[in-house]
Order: structure tokens, then C-alpha cells, then sequence
């Protein structure tokens, strides 16, 4: 009888387990990361994944995040249990499948904004939104801890909105360079007057 009853206790963990899911609040944000290595360049990689919810389907793109890793990002709109299934060219990337459970969202999430008539705005779960915003610029320009100390001047802040812009749209040549560029550089010549020109590698 002994024997029956852990025999029974591990079926039953073992049943609990396999019934086990993530949670994550309605409108919060859902991480899967898919460890992966691929021949050629990692970001040329597709793959997307389609959640399947109560009342909807919706598919989100992947993305490379660096270190042999590819990651999905995810929103779920409504509450209840979400499955997902990955599709991707890459065997290993493809075909991942799993459950995650939808809770009531956290207090001060009320989901995204959304355009409320032609001229108004308001959040998801219905609560009006107006916006009182800023702009923060030429992100890639700056050096140093200066995009992490605006940051946490912005959270002290009333801003509850932020129009930001990673490049600046034209810039002279005595204008800082930026810490990265979208595009590999293939070379770098200079013109009859020693000015440094780039050639891209837009592939």
C-alpha cells in the first residue's frame, strides 16, 4: 500500500507538470528564447510564431538577439490559456510549441493607446489617454551614460509620451559619428579633398 500511494504521488506530480504554463498579465509582454545556431548571417533568419487565444490568432515576427540566441516577443489582448507554435526554415526553430496562461492585468496597465474617434485617444481596457509628450533625439550620437541618465529623468518626469529619433536626418562632416551604423561598412575612401566617403553593404 506504501508503494501504491508514492507510485500514485508521482503519477500525479508528473501529470500536474505536464500541465504546468507560464502566466503573464493581459497586455504585459511574453518572452520566448530559442537558443539556435545558424550558418550564415543570423539576422536573415525568419521565424514567427502564432498565438492562438480565446477569441483570436495573431502571428509575431522573431528576432536574433545576439549569442546563438533568437527570441519571440508577445502581447496577449485577452485573458485565458494562449498556444503558441513557431515556424522557421531552421529545424531547430521551428515547430516549438507551448501554453501560457493570460491573468487580469497589474495595477497602472491598461494596455496600449489607441485612437478614440478622429481626434481623442484612450487606452485598451477603456481609460482615457492624454498625451503630454517630449522629443529625444540623435540617440546613436550620444557617448557615455547620457541615454541611461535620460531615461531615469524621464520616469520622474509627467511625460507620459516620447518622440524619439535614432539618426539625425543629415548631419555635416564635423557632426559626431554614431556609435553604430544600420549598414555594414564595405570600405571607407576619401574625395579630392580627403573627406572620408562610405560605401555600404546593403545586403
Amino acid at each position: 500500500m506504501k508503494y501504491c500511494c508514492s507510485f500514485l504521488l508521482l503519477l500525479l506530480l508528473g501529470i500536474s507538470g505536464g500541465f504546468a504554463q507560464d502566466k503573464v498579465e493581459c497586455w504585459g509582454r511574453y518572452e520566448i528564447s530559442l537558443p539556435a545556431k545558424v550558418k550564415g548571417n543570423p539576422f536573415d533568419i525568419e521565424l514567427t510564431a502564432t498565438f492562438s487565444g480565446p477569441d483570436t490568432t495573431l502571428t509575431v515576427r522573431g528576432f536574433y538577439d545576439g549569442n546563438d540566441t533568437f527570441k519571440i516577443r508577445f502581447m496577449p489582448v485577452s485573458q485565458g490559456v494562449w498556444s503558441y507554435v513557431t515556424q522557421s526554415e531552421i529545424p531547430v526553430l521551428n515547430k516549438v510549441k507551448g501554453r501560457i496562461e493570460c491573468i487580469a492585468p497589474g495595477k497602472g496597465n491598461h494596455g496600449p493607446v489607441k485612437v478614440d474617434g478622429t481626434y481623442n485617444f484612450k487606452y485598451a481596457d477603456g481609460t482615457r489617454y492624454y498625451p503630454v509628450g517630449t522629443t529625444s533625439y540623435d540617440w546613436m550620437h550620444v557617448a557615455g551614460n547620457q541615454p541611461d541618465q535620460t531615461v531615469k529623468s524621464l520616469e520622474l518626469s509627467k511625460f507620459n509620451k516620447i518622440r524619439m529619433l535614432f539618426f539625425v536626418q543629415n548631419f555635416d562632416p564635423d557632426y559626431p559619428e554614431p556609435s553604430m551604423f544600420p549598414f555594414e561598412i564595405k570600405k571607407i575612401v576619401k574625395d579630392e579633398k580627403g573627406k572620408p566617403v562610405y560605401e555600404w553593404d546593403f545586403t
